[in-house]
């Protein structure tokens, strides 16, 4: 909703509300045996209201606003690991249950000034602060579980009963809340030296909100939240167009540095000693890296280019953790996890009219990605091979681009390459991408 105040300034209103429903069976271990799966479902529930005054028009625009989320999320976890190492220490199913409520609430500003002709300054600040509310307890899911926790506590542990410890060794449901705010701000120059010609340097700071991990726990010390992370980035780059507009390459190097970066590490269960997966937070890491991208069009009908983008990370102080085989390390000069040095990707397209009121039109992609590592200790076994696809694609479409027909087909080389490793338990798991995939796509625009 809109309501313009005066020539230039307008009100706006944005509301709006998700509510998302999930029940997903998964075999977590990828193996025939019950070593570890079961299905997970959950409800989210989420409101967002927006209202800000802004001003567009000749020299000075800005923007004053502030908006309010509310996300309620119920989530549920069952496992089992009745054929698996687990179940020697007693658990051979587990029903883990958690609720969040999150309120987030910001006020920001944003202003754009143009003080020469081709040179324009963008800036904001953003102000943010959540307050979220966490509850959990993982309870026994069958006979054995309960039995031997019954044993292990000298307690009555029936089905359903939790068996979380808590601070004073007692089971029963763990309750926590994380309150967080941060100030976040961005610099923009822009150099608009002709139509054909852009470069611009930013540096701006932003932070990601801290969580609580859903997973199982026998102890609250696996429920400890992470942190909020914080970044700073400096970027610098241009946009030429060349060869009379046949030609268009942009440029761009870029300067992360981390503070409580939040990846995937491990931790020590307290109660039966073994590793598992959960966020962490990383003390100190820096990114850098550049980006290129190059576009010819050959003719009327016929285009191609090139992407890529290096990528340099490190974690750049102490960092002591457990790697993937749950060992205690210090991380620090290692790379992060899924950080490929080399993403590239290559293309064609043809679009050509074939009639008064059609266009026929072709392409395809070579996408490439070097090797990378997908947890904390760099361990062979949690290795990320390098890998390409091919993707194509065909179809008609009308000049006005409201109908369109198309078939495709994707990784149509059928290359095998996965995605992610985990242990499972006593189970290297390994994500695998999709094989080859065709389809056909109808699509209408009103």
């Amino acid at each position: 909703m809109q309501h313009q105040l005066t020539g230039y300034v307008a009100l706006k209103s944005i509301t709006s509300f998700v509510q998302f429903k999930q029940f997903q069976p998964l075999d977590t271990d990828g193996t025939p045996y019950d070593a570890f799966g079961g299905p997970v479902s959950g409800n989210l529930k989420s409101l967002y209201q927006e209202l800000r005054v802004q001003r567009e028009g000749e020299g000075l625009n800005w923007i004053v606003g502030a908006n309010y989320i509310r996300d309620k999320i119920v989530e549920r976890q069952r496992s089992t690991s009745t054929q698996s190492g687990f179940s020697i220490v007693g658990v051979s199913a587990f029903d883990n249950n958690n609720r969040q409520k999150a309120d987030t609430k910001s006020i920001y500003g944003n202003i754009t000034y143009s003080f020469a002709e081709g040179l324009k300054l963008e800036s904001g600040l953003r102000y943010t602060k959540q307050k979220r509310n966490f509850t959990a307890c993982s309870r026994a899911d069958d006979i054995v579980t309960a039995t031997i926790y019954s044993n292990r506590l000298k307690l009555p542990i029936a089905i359903g009963d939790c068996l979380t410890l808590g601070p004073t060794g007692v089971p029963g449901v763990q309750r926590d809340k994380l309150v967080e705010d941060s100030l976040s701000w961005r610099a923009t120059l822009n150099w608009q030296a002709s139509a054909d010609f852009l470069a611009y340097a930013t540096v701006s700071r932003g932070y990601k909100g801290g969580s609580f991990p859903i997973s199982g726990a026998t102890s609250y010390l696996q429920y400890r939240p992470v942190k909020q992370e914080s970044l700073l980035d400096l970027e610098a780059g241009l946009k030429a167009s060349l060869f009379d507009r046949r030609a268009q390459l942009n440029l761009a190097g870029f300067y992360y540095e981390y503070q409580d970066k939040q990846v995937r590490g491990k931790f020590i269960d307290a109660a039966t000693k073994l590793a598992f997966s959960g966020l962490v937070n990383v003390p100190k890491s820096r990114l850098y890296g550049a980006e290129a991208q190059l576009s010819l069009r050959l003719s009327r009908a016929l285009t191609i280019g090139a992407d890529a983008t290096y990528v340099n990370s490190k974690i750049s102080a102490p960092f002591a953790n457990v790697d993937f085989y749950g060992f205690s390390k210090d991380f620090e000069g290692e790379p992060l996890p899924f950080a490929p040095k080399w993403s590239m990707v290559g293309r064609a397209d043809f679009d050509q009219p074939v009639t008064e009121h059609l266009t026929f039109f072709a392409g395809a992609n070579v996408n490439y990605q070097s090797s990378t590592n997908a947890a904390l200790g760099q361990q062979p076994a949690a290795d990320i091979r390098s890998f390409y696809t091919l993707d194509v694609r065909a179809g008609i479409r009308t000049l006005d681009d409201k109908v369109t027909v198309s078939v495709w087909g994707r990784n149509i080389t059928n290359q095998y390459y996965w995605t992610g490793v985990n242990l499972v338990l006593d189970v290297v798991s390994r994500y695998a991408a999709q094989p080859a995939t065709y389809g056909m796509t109808l699509s209408y625009k009103i």
